[in-house]
């Protein structure tokens, strides 16, 4: 069941990589004014449904762990 917790993590970080957790406030700017409003809102959208997956894989893992 290992695979849930991996797979979970993997995907909050590609999550968080893509919504732009890890930038500083200089480089949040600087992407925000240089790219259009139709491919941020495509990028959030992605990095919000990899959040999801990523969640419910954590979650599923925490089920089978308290439950074993």
């Amino acid at each position: 069941m290992e695979i849930f917790l991996w797979t979970g993590l993997i995907f909050l970080l590609i999550s968080g990589i893509l919504t732009g957790v890890f930038n500083s406030g200089s480089e949040q700017r600087s992407n925000f004014h240089t790219e259009d409003q139709e491919s941020r809102f495509r990028r959030r959208a992605f990095g919000f449904k990899t959040f999801l997956v990523g969640i419910i894989c954590l979650g599923i893992f925490a089920l089978f762990y308290f439950l074993k």
